[in-house]
């Protein structure tokens, strides 16, 4: 008896039931028992394009048995199931042809395709280029189709995004709506990552809600930057990847353009990209600062033959700061936990005024997205994606609505409690339960809430490597003329002064 081989394939399977392959075996397997044929394997590829070019794992291995001429036959639903490109044929004519070469069946259209005749080869041939024409000129229309879509701000189908819903009204008439407490933790997270919150913490809240990314599958911290990087938030259309400004999308905006391209400049910053092996496992790594201006970085010291953990100025030298990791950290983290403490009173009595405090919060978040858009135009000079012209005019005018931001948040400063001065906080006892509540935060929490409210500055023992930590080294509760991220120089050198430390020269 003559035995065969039965390929299927279908290029896509939203529903994943594979009703479509099950089709075509069947297909086949009735031609096999009217022709007498033995089928000795089924080899399926569901939800796989012929043309895309992607690997086509049980067609890769069903040729390799056909080299080995397992068979004398395949059958095929239609040829175009096997291959749609010319490229494609001649690997299949190599693993089927020769004197004893094997047949191909394509049951539905095509018959007997014998590539072992010259005849055979053109047949199939011919077929190969038009199935490879036909796909093209599907492609070209389907191109074509969603750049109009989204030149018209139309929806292209796919997955509800994460923050919006459908709804249908008595007509069954489909209406694209706001999921208010979806897009509210967008925003919301948007703010927060702005303010010096990392992704991670995003992704464990949104995680412990029970909420699910468009195809039903937990966040990572991948997927969250997409959903806060997406154009669709500030209700753009977007057409291959990239936003179509002043183009409404098919989504409603959920958050301000400001806001949108603040954050986006924020994680497409690559200085905040990282291994996700390389996690910082200290609270003051890439937060404390030497008295030169750098970041001190977790590292070691040999003494006395023993290893010891410091906190090291990121510029080495005669001068800068490597100071011991554990008292650094036990030493901010006892005023760290008496502030937060009182950031959780304050925001008790906070809520008395929630439009001023609506309003402070939306003024910071928007400063920091004038910030961040700021150094993304600096980083595009730096890189000659802009001419200086370019950058003098645009850096000006942000320049002038941060300073307007800055003049509104100073009207309001009386009209909401602000944090106290750095003299105000007392630190707390290592035993008592506020300074074990902060030090038991997991530890990227901890480092969000004093990347958000305190910078550390550190300066050398000079002519005593036992010089108390806490006579050189100085916590500075953040305010709106400091502003985020990291202290200046001219910062740093005053807060030298105020506590008689010397100035870096």
């Amino acid at each position: 008896m003559t035995t065969a081989f039965i390929y299927t394939r279908i290029s896509s399977d939203r529903s994943g039931d594979e009703l479509g392959i099950q089709r075509q075996e069947a297909i086949c397997r009735d031609y096999a028992d009217r022709h007498g044929l033995m089928v000795v394997e089924v080899f399926a590829d569901n939800d796989i394009s012929a043309f895309s070019g992607k690997p086509r794992p049980a067609y890769e291995e069903m040729l390799a048995r056909l080299r080995a001429r397992e068979v004398s036959t395949v059958l095929v639903y239609k040829v175009d199931r096997l291959y749609r490109r010319v490229a494609d044929l001649s690997t299949y004519v190599d693993a089927c042809g020769g004197e004893r070469g094997i047949s191909t069946i394509a049951v539905k259209g095509g018959g007997v395709i014998d590539l072992s005749t010259s005849a055979g080869r053109l047949n199939a041939g011919v077929m190969a280029q038009f199935s490879e024409f036909e796909s093209d000129v599907k492609a070209e229309r389907l191109r074509d189709k969603f750049a109009q879509l989204a030149r018209s701000g139309g929806y292209h189908g796919g997955p509800v995004p994460f923050g919006w819903k459908v709804e249908f009204d008595e007509h069954g008439k489909v209406s694209r709506v706001v999921d208010q407490e979806k897009a509210q933790a967008v925003e919301q997270a948007a703010r927060d990552v702005l303010a010096g919150v990392s992704v991670g913490v995003v992704m464990r809240r949104w995680n412990d809600q029970g909420w699910t990314g468009s195809r039903s599958a937990p966040f990572t911290q991948t997927s969250v930057r997409n959903v806060l990087k997406r154009p669709a938030n500030a209700g753009f259309a977007v057409h291959q990847g990239h936003a179509l400004e002043g183009v409404p999308g098919p989504w409603p905006a959920i958050m301000s353009v400001d806001l949108w391209r603040g954050v986006r400049a924020v994680l497409s910053d690559p200085s905040r990209r990282r291994a996700p092996t390389n996690k910082p496992k200290h609270p003051l790594s890439g937060i404390a600062q030497c008295w030169c201006g750098a970041l001190l970085y977790a590292s070691s010291v040999g003494s006395r033959g023993k290893v010891v953990p410091v906190y090291r100025c990121k510029v080495q030298g005669p001068g800068h700061v490597a100071i011991i990791r554990d008292g650094l950290d036990l030493l901010v983290r006892r005023v760290a936990a008496a502030l937060y403490a009182f950031v959780e009173r304050q925001a008790d009595r906070m809520r008395v005024s929630e439009e001023v405090v609506t309003e402070r919060a939306n003024l910071e978040s928007e400063l920091a997205a004038l910030a961040a858009r700021l150094d993304e135009v600096v980083r595009m000079y730096a890189n000659g994606g802009l001419s200086e012209g370019v950058l003098s005019k645009t850096s000006t005018a942000l320049e002038v609505q941060m300073n307007e931001k800055r003049d509104r948040l100073n009207e309001l400063s009386t009209a909401v409690p602000v944090l106290p001065s750095s003299p105000e906080v007392e630190a707390v006892d290592e035993s008592s339960a506020m300074f074990e509540r902060f030090a038991g935060l997991p530890i990227d929490e901890q480092r969000d809430f004093l990347r958000q409210y305190m910078n550390v500055v550190c300066w050398p023992g000079w002519g005593n490597a036992r010089t108390d930590l806490g006579d050189r080294v100085v916590v500075v509760l953040k305010s709106n003329t400091i502003g985020p991220g990291p202290l200046s120089r001219e910062d740093i050198d005053g807060a030298g002064a105020a506590n008689g430390l010397p100035v870096w020269t």
